[in-house]
Protein backbone atom coordinates (compact mmCIF):
# COMPACT_ATOMS: atom_id res chain seq x y z
CA UNK A 1 0.00 0.00 0.00
CA UNK A 2 1.63 3.34 -0.93
CA UNK A 3 1.78 6.39 1.31
CA UNK A 4 -1.03 7.71 -0.26
CA UNK A 5 -3.54 4.98 0.15
CA UNK A 6 -2.23 4.79 3.83
CA UNK A 7 -3.23 8.25 4.26
CA UNK A 8 -6.49 8.46 2.81
CA UNK A 9 -7.40 4.82 4.67
CA UNK A 10 -6.52 6.23 7.75
CA UNK A 11 -8.52 9.95 7.27
CA UNK A 12 -11.56 7.61 6.25
CA UNK A 13 -11.25 4.59 8.27
CA UNK A 14 -11.57 6.48 11.63
CA UNK A 15 -14.89 5.57 14.18
CA UNK A 16 -17.73 7.31 12.88
CA UNK A 17 -16.03 9.72 10.23
CA UNK A 18 -19.22 9.12 8.24
CA UNK A 19 -22.04 9.67 11.04
CA UNK A 20 -20.05 12.99 12.49
CA UNK A 21 -20.25 13.94 8.74
CA UNK A 22 -24.04 13.10 7.98
CA UNK A 23 -24.29 14.91 11.57
CA UNK A 24 -22.83 18.12 10.44
CA UNK A 25 -24.76 17.79 7.06
CA UNK A 26 -28.20 17.70 8.72
CA UNK A 27 -27.67 20.61 11.05
CA UNK A 28 -25.80 22.77 7.89
CA UNK A 29 -29.61 22.05 6.26
CA UNK A 30 -31.37 23.39 9.20
CA UNK A 31 -29.47 27.03 9.54
CA UNK A 32 -29.88 27.68 6.00
CA UNK A 33 -32.37 26.87 3.41
CA UNK A 34 -29.92 28.03 0.08
CA UNK A 35 -27.62 25.13 0.92
CA UNK A 36 -29.07 22.71 -1.88
CA UNK A 37 -25.66 22.64 -3.77
CA UNK A 38 -23.57 22.59 -1.15
CA UNK A 39 -25.33 19.50 0.16
CA UNK A 40 -25.20 17.98 -3.25
CA UNK A 41 -21.31 18.38 -2.95
CA UNK A 42 -20.59 17.14 0.47
CA UNK A 43 -22.98 13.98 -0.65
CA UNK A 44 -20.92 13.54 -3.84
CA UNK A 45 -17.87 13.78 -2.05
CA UNK A 46 -18.97 11.59 0.81
CA UNK A 47 -19.85 8.56 -1.61
CA UNK A 48 -16.48 9.18 -3.27
CA UNK A 49 -14.51 8.79 -0.23
CA UNK A 50 -16.58 5.79 0.82
CA UNK A 51 -16.11 4.18 -2.79
CA UNK A 52 -12.54 4.44 -2.32
CA UNK A 53 -12.53 2.99 1.60
CA UNK A 54 -14.40 0.13 -0.07
CA UNK A 55 -11.48 -0.63 -2.70
CA UNK A 56 -8.71 -0.05 -0.32
CA UNK A 57 -10.59 -2.61 2.51
CA UNK A 58 -11.09 -5.21 -1.08
CA UNK A 59 -7.57 -4.89 -2.29
CA UNK A 60 -5.90 -5.51 0.80
CA UNK A 61 -3.36 -8.70 0.91
CA UNK A 62 -5.38 -10.70 3.45
CA UNK A 63 -8.65 -10.11 1.94
CA UNK A 64 -6.59 -11.38 -1.21
CA UNK A 65 -5.13 -14.55 0.27
CA UNK A 66 -8.96 -15.45 1.63
CA UNK A 67 -10.39 -14.98 -1.98
CA UNK A 68 -7.55 -17.65 -2.95
CA UNK A 69 -8.02 -19.96 -0.11
CA UNK A 70 -11.81 -19.73 -1.21
CA UNK A 71 -11.30 -19.94 -4.91
CA UNK A 72 -9.07 -23.45 -4.06
CA UNK A 73 -11.61 -24.58 -1.79
CA UNK A 74 -13.91 -24.40 -4.33
CA UNK A 75 -12.30 -26.18 -7.30
CA UNK A 76 -11.26 -28.74 -4.84
CA UNK A 77 -14.77 -29.64 -4.14
CA UNK A 78 -15.70 -30.07 -7.48
CA UNK A 79 -12.86 -32.51 -7.89
CA UNK A 80 -13.67 -34.41 -4.91
CA UNK A 81 -16.99 -34.88 -6.79
CA UNK A 82 -15.20 -36.72 -9.36
CA UNK A 83 -12.91 -38.80 -7.58
CA UNK A 84 -11.47 -39.33 -3.93
CA UNK A 85 -8.84 -37.87 -2.54
CA UNK A 86 -7.59 -39.30 0.55
CA UNK A 87 -5.96 -36.22 1.79
CA UNK A 88 -6.84 -32.68 0.31
CA UNK A 89 -5.09 -30.29 3.16
CA UNK A 90 -2.41 -28.14 1.80
CA UNK A 91 -3.63 -28.04 -1.62
CA UNK A 92 -2.69 -25.85 -4.19
CA UNK A 93 -3.95 -24.21 -7.17
CA UNK A 94 -2.25 -23.01 -10.00
CA UNK A 95 -4.06 -21.96 -13.85
CA UNK A 96 -2.78 -22.45 -16.92
CA UNK A 97 -2.36 -19.35 -18.95
CA UNK A 98 0.60 -20.09 -21.16
CA UNK A 99 0.43 -24.05 -22.66
CA UNK A 100 3.44 -23.59 -25.01
CA UNK A 101 5.31 -23.14 -22.10
CA UNK A 102 4.60 -26.70 -21.04
CA UNK A 103 4.97 -28.19 -23.98
CA UNK A 104 7.18 -31.47 -24.38
CA UNK A 105 6.03 -32.35 -20.73
CA UNK A 106 3.72 -35.70 -21.61
CA UNK A 107 1.65 -34.85 -18.14
CA UNK A 108 0.82 -31.36 -19.89
CA UNK A 109 0.00 -33.51 -23.24
CA UNK A 110 -4.03 -32.56 -22.95
CA UNK A 111 -4.09 -29.41 -21.05
CA UNK A 112 -5.58 -26.33 -22.76
CA UNK A 113 -5.18 -22.75 -21.45
CA UNK A 114 -7.40 -22.22 -18.38
CA UNK A 115 -7.02 -25.61 -16.85
CA UNK A 116 -6.60 -25.83 -13.29
CA UNK A 117 -3.55 -27.67 -11.72
CA UNK A 118 -4.45 -29.09 -8.19
CA UNK A 119 -1.22 -29.93 -6.10
CA UNK A 120 -1.79 -32.25 -3.29
CA UNK A 121 1.20 -32.17 -1.12
CA UNK A 122 -0.31 -34.83 1.59
CA UNK A 123 -1.89 -36.97 -0.81
CA UNK A 124 1.03 -36.28 -3.00
CA UNK A 125 -1.05 -36.11 -6.16
CA UNK A 126 -1.08 -33.83 -8.94
CA UNK A 127 -4.60 -33.31 -10.50
CA UNK A 128 -5.00 -31.23 -13.79
CA UNK A 129 -9.06 -30.23 -13.95
CA UNK A 130 -10.76 -28.43 -16.67
CA UNK A 131 -13.45 -26.33 -14.87
CA UNK A 132 -15.19 -25.66 -18.31
CA UNK A 133 -16.19 -28.75 -18.64
CA UNK A 134 -16.16 -30.35 -15.62
CA UNK A 135 -13.95 -32.83 -16.07
CA UNK A 136 -10.26 -34.08 -14.50
CA UNK A 137 -7.90 -34.34 -17.60
CA UNK A 138 -4.97 -35.74 -15.73
CA UNK A 139 -3.58 -37.88 -12.62
CA UNK A 140 -0.19 -38.71 -11.96
CA UNK A 141 2.12 -38.77 -8.92
CA UNK A 142 3.40 -35.40 -6.75
CA UNK A 143 6.80 -35.52 -4.69
CA UNK A 144 6.56 -32.47 -2.97
CA UNK A 145 10.35 -31.18 -2.45
CA UNK A 146 11.97 -28.41 -0.62
CA UNK A 147 10.03 -25.81 -2.28
CA UNK A 148 12.88 -25.63 -5.68
CA UNK A 149 11.18 -28.67 -6.90
CA UNK A 150 8.92 -30.93 -7.84
CA UNK A 151 8.44 -34.43 -9.65
CA UNK A 152 6.01 -34.03 -12.29
CA UNK A 153 3.36 -36.76 -12.82
CA UNK A 154 3.34 -38.52 -15.68
CA UNK A 155 6.84 -37.60 -16.78
CA UNK A 156 8.46 -39.06 -14.24
CA UNK A 157 10.61 -35.79 -14.41
CA UNK A 158 11.72 -33.01 -12.31
CA UNK A 159 9.92 -30.13 -12.82
CA UNK A 160 11.50 -26.50 -11.36
CA UNK A 161 9.03 -24.72 -9.54
CA UNK A 162 10.05 -21.81 -12.35
CA UNK A 163 7.75 -23.52 -14.30
CA UNK A 164 4.69 -21.97 -12.49
CA UNK A 165 5.65 -18.95 -14.44
CA UNK A 166 4.10 -20.55 -17.32
CA UNK A 167 0.82 -21.10 -14.71
CA UNK A 168 -0.45 -18.56 -12.60
CA UNK A 169 -1.08 -19.09 -9.25
CA UNK A 170 -4.90 -17.58 -7.41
Amino acid sequence: MTDQQQAAYATVAKPGFFVRMLVWLLRFCRRNIFSVVPVAILLIALGYYYYQYQNLLSKSPANAQAQAQEQTRAVVTDIEKLMYIADDSGAQLATISDITKLQGQKFFENAKNGDDLVLFPAAQQAILYRPSTHKIVQVGPFTPGTGSTASSAASGTKAPATQATSTKTR
